[in-house]
């Protein structure tokens, strides 16, 4: 596993934690945890991991760490759409290089406080 692999899973995993403690993500209809995007799986990036929560309503929050190649620098990516639905745009993307996290952090928690008042 490279450097830089496992840095963005511990920095992810932090997040989820941290998650975990403030919100009752037992209503996540996605799997908890960190995943590995689609821009990895389908060789378009050298790094695509990401954390997501999605409500009963299908509004997904999702918070990446993306790297498109080996030598360029990480971001995040934070994004709050509706899922399945092709008339929907996302409505709000965030995107920092990973040294500047916290803006992004804050602005993904705002999204899942969201995403959670949607569920009531």
């Amino acid at each position: 596993m490279s450097d830089k692999y496992a840095e963005a899973r511990d920095f992810l995993e932090e997040v989820w934690s941290q998650l975990d403690n403030e919100f009752d993500l037992a209503g996540n209809t996605v799997k908890n945890g960190v995943k590995t995007g689609g821009g990895k799986r389908g060789g378009g990036q050298f790094l695509d991991l990401y954390i997501s929560y999605r409500n009963a309503e299908r509004w997904n929050v999702n918070l990446a760490w993306l790297q498109d190649e080996p030598q360029t620098e990480a971001y995040l990516r934070v994004q709050l759409y509706k899922a399945y639905n092709k008339r929907c745009q996302t409505l709000n993307v965030m995107i920092t290089t990973c040294p500047r996290a916290t803006p992004r952090l804050k602005s993904f928690g705002k999204n899942l406080r969201d995403c959670f008042k949607a569920d009531q």
